[in-house]
């Protein structure tokens, strides 16, 4: 049990890393694509994706401690970093609708994991490489050509799929770095034979589909909070479907199926509903800038302010 709460840490340090990495890469897209680009936004970019890179490897740190599903069990964790990070620097703002269906996914994340800490989780090494790898590949192959069709949707039919579709990518990444780090030996740092070698280096595939997926939404003007909670809930529960069906006698335990299933009402709470009435879209020539009633209130005050110390002068 010590090694599945290491692993379970570790999962809550990534998470909160890579979800403060994502709002930076937003906020540095933003920053670029402004009709008058601003100072550092290339360095607050090139920050968030340093950040994002390191995700393949914090769970090589965890999978020698515990199998992989314990270190994606906690990933929803970090939404509460990119929540603070959204509203404070992004602009973005949400109704207590969306902050309840955050709750409601960290809560199934939670479910999942001390199922897993009571009833113990698949090893690694008992899963069947054939038709795990089988399964990645209708993935890999599948994922972007359905991104083409769902980029011309609405934005909150955007922000579920490719948000859906990064947490897969990225939870491909885990599984098969997972399979290459277990052996006759356990589960070790580096893997133990050529073969593990092989899919270490094919692992990344699902890093660099994770990482194309949230780029890809960005650039579709996803908010990022709602494609982070998506992304949150597809990384949790592709393991809990292709371990098991690429075990032998593997089964899903009664706690995989509640917190699943509160995952997906999660899912619909946060995506549902209209915009805040605090944020309001205006257009602009070059691109979209929210901006919240409240600025807007006080940049009229200034306004206001500046004309009465002319009409005094």
């Amino acid at each position: 049990m010590t090694g599945a709460l290491i692993a379970m840490g570790i999962g809550v340090v990534a998470s909160s890393v890579i979800h403060l990495s994502q709002g930076l890469m937003k906020l540095g897209i933003q920053r670029m694509r402004a009709t008058r680009p601003q100072p550092r936004a290339r360095m607050i970019y090139a920050l968030g994706l340093g950040l994002n890179f390191s995700a393949p490897f914090w769970v090589m740190l965890a999978n020698p401690f515990a199998p992989t599903i314990f270190f994606t069990s906690m990933y929803a964790v970090g939404l509460i970093v990119l929540l603070w990070f959204s509203c404070t620097f992004l602009g973005e703002t949400l109704r207590m609708r969306q902050f309840a269906g955050v709750g409601i996914i960290i809560a199934a994340t939670l479910i999942i994991a001390g199922g897993e800490l009571v009833n113990g989780a698949i090893p690694m090494d008992q899963v069947a490489l054939g038709p795990f790898m089988s399964m990645a590949v209708v993935w890999l192959v599948t994922i972007p050509l359905l991104g083409l069709w769902f980029q011309r949707r609405t934005d909150r039919v955007r922000e579920v799929f490719f948000g859906l579709a990064a947490g897969g990518f990225l939870a491909l990444d885990a599984l098969v770095k997972g399979l290459a780090q277990s052996g006759l030996e356990g589960s070790t740092f580096l893997p133990q034979t050529g073969l593990g070698w092989g899919l270490l280096v094919l692992s990344f595939l699902g890093a660099a589909g994770a990482f194309g997926m949230m780029q890809w939404a960005y650039v579709r003007e996803c908010r990022a909070p709602i494609v982070a909670a998506n992304y949150n809930v597809g990384y949790v529960t592709l393991p809990l479907l292709f371990v098991p069906l690429a075990t032998t006698g593997g089964a899903i335990g009664w706690w995989c199926v509640v917190g699943v299933g509160l995952l997906v009402v999660g899912m619909i709470t946060l995506s549902g509903g209209r915009a805040g009435k605090a944020g309001l879209l205006l257009e602009n020539p070059d691109h979209r800038v929210k901006i919240s009633t409240c600025s807007r209130l006080r940049a009229s005050m200034r306004m206001r302010m500046l004309l009465d110390w002319v009409q005094r002068k």
